[in-house]
């Protein structure tokens, strides 16, 4: 049961990483960017470890939206989860792509709490952010022990059509928030 609860704490940990994004689009004043991609897929192994890969997209509309998506901050629980970003890039508006240099990742305790030595902060500064530009990439938690303990053991083949993966994504059309 306490598994089962770390994979559902896991997705919400993932997910809280915008959470402030999801506020500032219900705000009536304008952020300044919009999320233009965000997308989980979900995916368990044999032993019912999982590997939640997040791809994400946010636009700078104006100069405070560039400001407000410079620099992203994820968290994760180190103990339960090893965390990658790959793919981190800026498009700027006339199509030209900057990579992020990977000095300007950084990964560091959540507290000075000896109470939560697990819980890290992933945070990701994007170079020349401007109104206009997109910054994107993709995050990979992978799980280190399993979530759904027995639940994948083998089946003789009698579910044999895609058992092995749930997408749990959220594709929006532009425009949409």
């Amino acid at each position: 049961m306490m598994r089962r609860m770390s994979s559902a704490l896991t997705v919400l940990l993932v997910s809280s990483a915008f959470v402030a994004a999801s506020a500032a689009d219900a705000n009536p004043s304008d952020p300044g960017w919009r999320r233009t991609v965000h997308r989980y897929d979900v995916s368990f192994d044999d032993r019912g470890r999982s590997t939640i890969v997040f791809n994400f997209e946010l636009q700078a509309v104006d100069d405070k939206g560039a400001e407000a998506i410079a620099q992203q901050i994820f968290p994760y629980n180190s103990s339960a989860n090893d965390l990658a970003s790959v793919d981190l890039s800026v498009v700027k508006a006339d199509g030209r792509t900057i990579a992020v240099d990977e000095r300007a990742v950084r990964d560091q305790p959540a507290s000075t709490s000896a109470y939560s030595s697990e819980e890290r902060h992933r945070i990701i500064t994007y170079p020349q952010v401007a109104a206009g530009d997109r910054i994107k990439g993709r995050l990979i938690y992978a799980s280190k022990r399993s979530d759904f303990a027995g639940e994948f053991a083998d089946d003789g083949g009698a579910f044999t059509e895609r058992r092995d993966r749930a997408d749990a994504g959220l594709t929006l059309a532009d425009g949409l928030k």
